[in-house]
This record gives structure tokens, sequence and C-alpha cells, in this order.
């Protein structure tokens, strides 16, 4: 089983502005975050599995081409978005609305 995920950045609700700049800094910190949010953001509302995600983000770190992202490195990039960056991500999303995203899980 895998996941996809569609994506939008959304302002966030800023009614409590400390605690929603806050979230944002931190939804923003993490490296990997930052490059899910961007390569979501570039796939212009198209879904992309967590596999797709993992790869183009190992790709980038490793400097290889999306194909050479392979093996033990690719397995952590996508154990971390799957196990921590998306759900942390999805955490912030329904609390602030930070990143509006839809995660759909695929046999």
């Amino acid at each position: 089983m895998g996941y996809a995920v569609r994506c939008s950045i959304v302002t966030p609700d800023m009614s409590n502005s400390e605690e929603a700049l806050s979230a944002l800094y931190h939804a923003l910190r993490a490296p990997r975050r930052r490059a899910v949010i961007h390569l979501l953001q570039q796939a212009d509302d198209e879904v992309i599995t967590t596999r797709e995600l993992a790869r183009q983000i190992e790709s980038r770190e490793q400097d290889l081409t999306d194909q050479q992202a392979t093996g033990k490195p690719y397995r952590n990039v996508y154990n971390a978005l799957s196990q921590t960056r998306l759900p942390t991500l999805a955490r912030w999303h329904y609390q602030y609305r930070l990143v509006d995203f839809t995660i759909h899980e695929w046999r």
C-alpha cells in the first residue's frame, strides 16, 4: 500500500497570529518539509505519490538523477515522509490550514 498527495498552499488563519506564525515557522523549519511543499506546489494540483516525492527529494539532496535515487538513502527519505513529514504537515493543515492537501491510499 502507498500514498499519493495533492496539495495547494493556502493563507493561514492568522486570528491567533503568534500561534499561527509559530506553527508556520515549525512547518517550514525542516528542509524536507520545505521540499515537500515546494514539490507539491510545482505539481500544480496533480496527484504525486510518496514514492515520487521521496525519489525527487533524494535526488536533490544527493545531486543525482531521479533514476539514480535508489537504495537505502531513498528508503530513508521515503520512511521519513511516510512516518513523520507528511503526518506533521497534515496535523498542521487541520489545525492551522497552512497547506491544503489530500492524502490518498492506493494498493
